[in-house]
């Protein structure tokens, strides 16, 4: 029966034995890689099946009688599901293995994946549009689980090296969700509606086969703390880092209505306009792991994430430019501001996740344990979630009113807030860290 602990009260011996514990279960090098190897196979894979659809999906539910808003909201559910199911697995990864719920994830994604592909022979109307909700709830739940127990379990086995396994999976994410709609409308083009899901959708499920053999068995704690996501949340450090992390997927849904009809005047090719979207994904894939090495090796989380705030507004203030500044849009600008603002994205969402564990922890006197590690990734898919669902929501309304330079002065003022935010937050981390070392010193000489 599992012992129920509170970190007030927990005895030397308890920490001995959970010292003990830790390096006795620490992962060997080769073990490491593995398991990197592991993580990042299913991170591209479940990225490349979650955008795969978007080249051809919405010419194919309007055929099959769902209007724009009815197929939005078809995108839009399985971000909902996550929002709603993360807190429950991040409770769960305390109770069962994250072998078990990130296999399950991946295999239940997978299949529904492929159960997606066979809608194109549901009948037209109300029955197809149902059907697809279903499935794409099945599909949340999945994403939910795996990365639910994905980011819980990297938590827990790479304690010194989080944030650069976090920037390595943010490639993963970042490459199959630049590549999945490319490989998804070359699957297309060669096999029909049903090819690319059926395809996609079984390596994803390989994935948890993958996981099975691989994966470094990890299991249940011995020592348990309850924790509460409502009392966590009244932190207004840990506050700032997770809205920050909203604002960071708020920024990438609104370029991606913006880009569009922002470069439309330049009259592209299809192929030279999606190597826009391919160069914001580079650069924050890039950025990710080099950022989580800087973090790993010294410099605050809190800090990086001020440094990279500039770096975004420069992004936004140009890539427009802002109606204040009188300059023509120009390709030869476009591109850098995207780079600028894939670097920073990447920045402000690996820092926030690392600021909110490191001040669980070394801050507010959580236990290393997959409660904490289960709460915090729960808060942080439940950010991304909703940036991510309110982010186009509020672009494609403000672009329709103000035209896209309007609407890079809405991305300017957002991260302007922002920016605010974290000046604060750092200036009272810096204050509570010099008032602690005052009362220690004080003690001292008393």
């Amino acid at each position: 029966m599992a012992v129920k602990v509170k970190i007030s009260g927990q005895s030397n011996s308890d920490c001995e034995a959970s010292k003990q514990k830790k390096v006795s279960s620490a992962l060997t090098r080769k073990d490491e890689i593995l398991f990197i190897f592991v993580l990042f196979y299913g991170s591209l894979a479940e990225a490349a099946c979650y955008s795969l659809q978007a080249p051809f999906f919405p010419r194919i539910a309007e055929e099959k009688g769902a209007s724009p808003a009815v197929y939005g909201f078809i995108f839009g559910i399985l971000e909902t599901t996550i929002l709603f199911t993360s807190p429950i697995f991040g409770k769960l990864v305390a109770y069962k293995s994250c072998n078990i719920l990130m296999q399950f994830g991946l295999a239940c994604a997978g299949l529904s994946v492929v159960a997606f592909g066979l809608t194109i022979y549901v009948p037209s109307g109300f029955l197809f549009i149902v059907i697809c909700f279903i499935v794409r709830i099945v599909n949340g739940i999945g994403v939910s689980a795996n990365l639910t127990a994905c980011y819980s379990a990297m938590a827990e086995q790479f304690p010194t090296k989080t944030a650069m396994v976090f920037g390595i999976l943010e490639v993963a994410f970042a490459l199959g969700s630049t590549l999945g709609p490319t490989f998804g409308g070359f699957l297309y083009e060669l096999g029909g509606y049903s090819f690319p899901f059926m395809v996609l959708g079984l390596i994803l499920f390989s994935a948890a086969i993958v996981n099975l053999m691989f994966a470094p068995k990890i299991g249940t704690p011995e020592v348990r703390q309850p924790v509460s996501l409502t009392e966590f949340l009244t932190d207004f450090e840990t506050l700032v880092d997770l809205f920050g992390i909203c604002v960071a997927f708020m920024d990438v849904g609104l370029l991606n209505v913006l880009l569009e009809p922002h470069l439309r005047a330049f009259d592209l090719a299809p192929t030279v306009l999606g190597l826009f979207f391919v160069c914001l994904g580079i650069s924050y894939a890039m950025s990710s792991p080099i950022i989580g090495w800087f973090v790993d090796h010294g410099i605050p989380p809190k800090v990086m994430n001020l440094i990279c705030c500039p770096v975004i507004l420069t992004g936004a203030l140009f890539i427009g430019p802002i109606p204040k500044i009188n300059i023509e849009p120009q390709i030869c600008i476009i591109i850098p501001c995207l780079v600028c603002i894939g670097f920073g994205e990447a920045g402000r969402v690996l820092c926030g996740f690392i600021s909110v564990k490191k001040d669980a922890i070394n801050r507010r006197g959580y236990l290393e344990s997959m409660e904490t590690y289960g709460m915090i990734t729960s808060a942080y898919l439940s950010c991304t979630s909703i940036g991510l669902a309110i982010g186009p929501s509020i672009g494609g309304l403000i672009l329709s009113v103000v035209g896209p330079r309007g609407t890079t002065s809405f991305i300017v003022g957002l991260n302007v807030f922002m920016s605010v935010l974290l000046t604060m937050s750092l200036i009272r981390h810096f204050r509570q860290k010099s008032a602690k070392k005052l009362s220690k010193i004080t003690r001292s000489l008393y």
